[in-house]
C-alpha cells in the first residue's frame, strides 16, 4: 500500500543512487585540473577512475549476502556513511596514492549502495507499485549520471577539486539519517550463502583487479610491473579454482549452470569484450577535449553533455528499433557501427574548431553507446529462469565492473606507451582510438552466435 512512508522511502533511496551515479561520471572532465595539482601525468589519472571500478567488482557480490545477514538498513546506511567518509578523504588527499587509497573506500561503500537500493525496493513495495516507483528512482540516478561532467568542469575550474567529493557529505549525512529513521531492516537468514565461493570469488577479483590497477605505475606506488603480473596471475588461478570448486558445489555463488544458457553465456562475454574497447570512452574523450583541443573543463562537460543527450534521445526508440530488426542484428550493426565512430576520431583530431561537426560527433556517438549497453544487457537476462536471476544479476554487474575497469586501465596503458613513442597528443589520441575500435569491432564475433528471434520475447 502506498503511504507518506513509501515516498520517504524513495526519497532516501534516490538520494543515495543519485549520489552514486553522480559520483561515477563527476570526475571525467576534472581530471586533467586534478592531475596538473596533483602534479602528475595525467594518464595516470586513470587509477582513481579504475580503483573506484574495480572496487565495486570486488565487494559486490558480498552485498546482498550482509544485507540478508544485518539487515538492509543496516548495511545500506553503512554503505552511505562509508562513501561519504571516504569522500571527505578524497577532498583531504594530499597525492595521487592517497586520493587512490580514497577512492577505494568510497568504492566499497558505493558496493553496498548499489544493488541494496533495488534490494530495499522489491522488499518495501508491492509488485503493483514496483514499477512507477522503479521509475522514481531511476530518474534522479540518470540525473547524477548525466550531469556529472558538466558539474565536474564547473566545480574544478571555477572552485577546486576538492568540492567534487565535499559536495557529497551533506547528500551522504542526509541519506545516512533518513535510512536510520525510515527505512525497514529486512532481514533474511534462510538464505545459506556460499561463503567459500565468496572468498574464492573475491580473493580472484581482488588479486586481477591489483595487478590491472598497478601495472605500470611503480615511480608512483612502489609496485612493481612484476609484483602487478604475479598479482594478474594469482587472480586468474583463483577464478580457474573456482571453477573447479563451483563444478561439486550445487549451491554456489555462481553456479556454472549460468552458462548453459546460450544467452546469457553469450550476452557475459559480449559485455566483456565490447567493454575493453568502450568502457573508455567517458575518460579519454575529455582529455581528448581538453589536451588536444585546449578546451577548458567546463568547455569539455558541455560537449559530453551532447554524448548525454543522445543517451536520452536513444530510448525513445531502442524498443522500436530491436522490435524492427533483432538483437542479433542490432548488436552487430551498432558495435560495428561504434567501433568505426572510435576509429573516425583518428581523423576528428585535426578539426579542433568544428564545434558543430564535434557535438554532432559525440551526439550520435551517445546514441549508439546508449544501444550498446541497453542490448548487452537485456538479452543477457533474457532466458534466465526466476531461481538463477539473483545469482546472474549479480554476476552480471560483477562482469560489467571488471570489464570497465580493465577496459579504462588498458587504454591509459596505450595512452602511456604511445604518447612515450610519439610524443605529441594529437598523434597519439590517433592511435589511441584506432586500437580501442578495432577492439570493438572484434567484439562482434561474439555476438554473431546470437539467433535472430534470441530476446524477441522481451520486446
Amino acid at each position: 500500500m502506498v503511504n507518506k512512508q513509501s515516498y520517504v522511502v524513495i526519497a532516501l533511496l534516490s538520494i543515495a543512487l543519485f549520489m552514486l551515479q553522480l559520483d561515477s561520471t563527476v570526475l571525467n572532465t576534472s581530471l586533467v585540473n586534478i592531475a596538473n595539482d596533483l602534479h602528475v601525468n595525467p594518464s595516470y589519472m586513470q587509477t582513481v577512475i579504475i580503483s573506484y571500478v574495480l572496487t565495486l567488482a570486488v565487494f559486490i557480490p558480498s552485498s546482498a549476502i550482509l544485507a540478508d545477514r544485518f539487515g538492509t538498513r543496516n548495511i545500506l546506511s553503512f554503505g552511505i556513511l562509508l562513501f561519504t567518509l571516504g569522500s571527505l578523504m578524497c577532498a583531504l588527499s594530499p597525492n595521487l596514492p592517497t586520493l587512490v587509497v580514497s577512492r577505494i573506500i568510497q568504492g566499497v561503500g558505493g558496493s553496498f549502495i548499489m544493488p541494496i537500493t533495488r534490494i530495499s525496493l522489491i522488499h518495501f513495495f508491492d509488485k503493483r507499485d514496483l514499477l512507477k516507483f522503479n521509475n522514481y528512482l531511476l530518474m534522479p540516478a540518470l540525473i547524477g549520471q548525466l550531469s556529472g561532467p558538466l558539474i565536474g568542469g564547473y566545480i574544478s575550474q571555477l572552485a577546486s577539486w576538492h568540492w567534487i567529493f565535499l559536495i557529497n557529505i551533506p547528500i551522504g549525512l542526509l541519506g545516512f539519517i533518513l535510512t536510520l529513521l525510515y527505512l525497514p531492516n529486512h532481514v533474511d537468514r534462510s538464505y545459506r550463502s556460499d561463503l567459500p565461493g565468496l572468498i574464492i570469488f573475491t580473493l580472484g577479483t581482488v588479486t586481477l583487479s591489483t595487478g590491472i590497477q598497478f601495472y605500470g605505475k611503480d615511480e608512483l606506488f612502489f609496485f612493481s610491473d612484476q609484483s602487478s603480473l604475479l598479482f594478474m596471475l594469482a587472480g586468474v588461478i583463483f577464478f580457474i579454482f573456482y571453477v573447479f570448486y563451483a563444478q561439486k558445489k550445487q549451491d554456489a555463488i555462481f553456479p556454472l549452470s549460468l552458462f548453459d544458457i546460450r544467452t546469457y553465456k553469450i550476452g557475459i562475454l559480449g559485455n566483456f569484450f565490447t567493454r575493453l574497447g568502450i568502457s573508455s570512452i567517458p575518460i579519454m574523450i575529455p582529455l581528448l577535449l581538453q589536451l588536444v583541443f585546449d578546451y577548458t573543463a567546463i568547455q569539455a562537460g558541455w560537449m559530453i553533455s551532447a554524448m548525454a543527450l543522445g543517451t536520452l534521445i536513444s530510448k525513445l526508440f531502442i524498443v522500436s528499433v530491436i522490435k524492427k530488426v533483432g538483437y542479433r542484428v542490432s548488436l552487430i550493426v551498432n558495435t560495428i557501427a561504434l567501433g568505426i565512430m572510435l576509429i573516425g576520431f583518428a581523423p576528428l583530431t585535426h578539426y579542433t574548431y568544428s564545434l558543430p561537426l564535434l557535438v554532432s560527433y559525440l551526439f550520435i556517438l551517445g546514441m549508439l553507446s546508449s544501444i550498446q549497453y541497453t542490448s548487452m544487457n537485456t538479452i543477457t537476462m533474457s532466458e534466465l529462469p526466476t531461481p538463477l536471476k539473483s545469482n546472474g544479476t549479480s554476476l552480471m554487474t560483477v562482469n560489467q565492473q571488471l570489464s570497465t575497469g580493465i577496459g579504462i586501465a588498458l587504454a591509459a596503458f596505450l595512452l602511456d606507451q604511445y604518447h612515450g613513442y610519439l610524443s605529441s597528443y594529437q598523434t597519439t589520441f590517433e592511435w589511441l582510438f584506432i586500437t580501442i575500435g578495432i577492439l570493438t569491432i572484434l567484439s562482434t564475433l561474439v555476438f554473431k552466435n546470437l539467433k535472430q528471434d534470441d530476446g524477441l520475447d522481451l520486446i
